[in-house]
């Protein structure tokens, strides 16, 4: 798998090779998906919200982190084969996410029937804060197993993206087309530079011949009519 830095400008005009990012094969359709980029300090401000925080700051800290991600919208490149890469992870992130909910609920469920009943409340809200917290912790493990496996963009800036784990027959024809039309980093040709007389030297200078004025050109001589 490689890594590869695509400009904007291709993104919105839709110039992207016509290789699936996925195989390196050709090409059938594209797949709209939205790229999202995590700031550095979220991991361990993340940890310490989960450990020492409550609730509320939980909350709070998502909707912060989800306000702080960068974002861009690509229309990706895909196979036939691979048409449902995207939403089949997302479909499977959401039921992973769901479990996190869904077992402890079971958990609390069972021992509130099968413990003793002065005993139930206390079995039950510490088989659920235990049985939330392992399960937080594997899916955690899962989902982000998934995700560094998958394509996914590395860094995202004003003038390109960076994607990671993209097939290398998509690299190639992207790095043959930064090739062929791009002298800079942005992918814009430098235009001839125009000196002024005053730049050139004597000698060159009075080998150029000077244009004439419209008024001293000399005219065609027009046939007459009788010819």
């Amino acid at each position: 798998m490689a890594r590869v830095r695509i400009r904007r400008r291709d993104i919105e005009a839709e110039r992207l090779p016509h290789v699936c990012m996925v195989c390196g094969d050709d090409a059938t359709t594209t797949v709209q998906k939205t790229f999202a980029v995590t700031p550095a300090w979220a991991g361990v401000v993340g940890l310490l919200v989960l450990c020492v925080g409550n609730l509320l700051g939980i909350i709070i800290y998502m909707i912060v982190l989800e306000s702080v991600k960068q974002r861009i919208s690509i229309g990706v490149p895909v196979c036939e084969r691979h048409r449902g890469y995207f939403s089949k992870r997302a479909i499977f992130r959401a039921i992973l996410t769901a479990l996190c909910f869904i077992v402890p609920a079971v958990v609390v469920v069972a021992a509130i029937i099968f413990a003793d009943e002065r005993e139930a409340p206390m079995v039950a809200i510490l088989s659920g804060i235990l049985s939330f917290a392992v399960t937080l912790i594997v899916v955690a493990v899962i989902v982000s197993t998934i995700h560094n496996g998958s394509i996914r963009a590395e860094e995202i800036d004003d003038r390109s993206v960076t994607l990671v784990k993209v097939a290398e027959g998509f690299d190639h024809a992207a790095s043959e087309r930064r090739e062929y039309d791009d002298d800079s980093d942005e992918g814009i040709r430098p235009r001839r530079i125009i000196r002024s007389s005053e730049d050139v030297s004597p000698e060159r200078r009075e080998s150029f011949r000077e244009r004439p004025d419209e008024e001293d050109r000399p005219r065609r001589r027009r046939q007459a009519d009788e010819d």
